[in-house]
């Protein structure tokens, strides 16, 4: 039921939660875990914890140094005085899941919040990519003429706007670095409790985003920057190697969990995606030759019509 991220059609309240990943392997015998982002509209004032999880730390409002969490029902704030980074905070806590459920099957969902606006960076990172400039030739487009009329009205990104996008840029990667240096401590933990040979490890982002390519400056637009994300998988026994072919999306993940666990599909049940694991095996085989995305946006001959936008 959730095909936005806000209502109608989208977000926690119309999210139909009786059926999702986490309880079918917990019915199937795994320990689950979701740590870190939800639905959008998961409210701060929600106890509620959906079925399929055997521990839950959620956020109810989202931040890097000031944010809520529903730690198993119990709501926890952070300030920015009390010194912690919700990046790592989150990560320390799925270790210590791992830790914890060493010697039985596990579920981790793992979900932090960078590189998200405002991008906010530890203070160790702050002084980072001082010199990162992003500049493809697309970036700030002089001319729209061959663009969907939607989009040629965009004003060209001059002076501040330029600079405020850049900087922000550079946030967003040094965000990465604490992201970075929590990946490498998870791995690390994994080798140290002989779990890595067991264990598949899938890493993938939430969206795409426009540093100023044909004059923009955000997601969830037709263009290949704000459309591809990070898709990076772990399969003990699959030889490492980089597709370019392949098309895989996020509604192949479920199915290819799902078919790494051995656990059968839902009855009555059919996925919009399909497992990859065949392809893992055999790079010969293909997915997909093409796929649809679109996005629904307000009539637009309502009064709150959305514009094309910076950000």
């Amino acid at each position: 039921g959730v095909l936005r991220n806000n209502p109608p059609h989208g977000g926690f309240s119309e999210f139909d939660d009786s059926q999702s990943l986490g309880l079918w392997l917990q019915k199937a015998g795994y320990t689950t875990a979701l740590i870190g982002k939800y639905l959008n509209g998961y409210k701060q004032s929600s106890s509620y914890i959906p079925p399929g999880w055997n521990q839950w730390m959620a956020f109810t409002e989202i931040g890097y140094d000031k944010f809520i969490l529903n730690m198993d029902g119990k709501t926890k704030e952070f300030q920015e005085s009390d010194g912690v980074y919700s990046t790592d905070l989150l990560f320390e806590n799925g270790i210590n899941f791992i830790k914890e459920n060493e010697k039985k099957p596990f579920f981790l969902y793992l979900a932090p919040y960078s590189c998200h606006s405002p991008a906010t960076p530890k203070n160790e990172d702050k002084k980072k990519f001082a010199d990162f400039l992003n500049r493809p030739l697309s970036y700030n487009e002089k001319n729209l003429n061959d663009k969907p009329s939607f989009y040629r009205s965009v004003p060209l990104l001059e002076g501040k706007d330029q600079e405020k996008l850049d900087e922000f840029a550079k946030d967003q990667l040094r965000t990465l670095q604490s992201l970075d240096r929590n990946m490498k401590i998870l791995f690390d933990e994994l080798k140290r409790l002989n779990l890595l040979e067991k264990t598949v490890i899938i890493y993938i982002g939430d969206n795409g985003y426009q540093w100023g390519e044909h004059r923009l400056t955000a997601k969830g637009l037709p263009y290949e920057e704000s459309i591809k994300v990070p898709f990076l998988i772990y399969v003990p026994g699959i030889n490492p190697r980089t597709d370019k072919d392949n098309l895989v999306l996020n509604i192949d993940i479920a199915p290819t969990i799902l078919e790494l666990a051995n656990v059968s599909k839902p009855q009555n049940w059919e996925f919009d995606g399909e497992s990859i694991v065949n392809s893992l095996k055999n790079p010969e085989i293909s997915l997909r030759d093409d796929f649809f995305i679109e996005i629904l946006t307000k009539d637009k001959h309502k009064k709150d019509n959305e514009k094309p936008r910076r950000s």
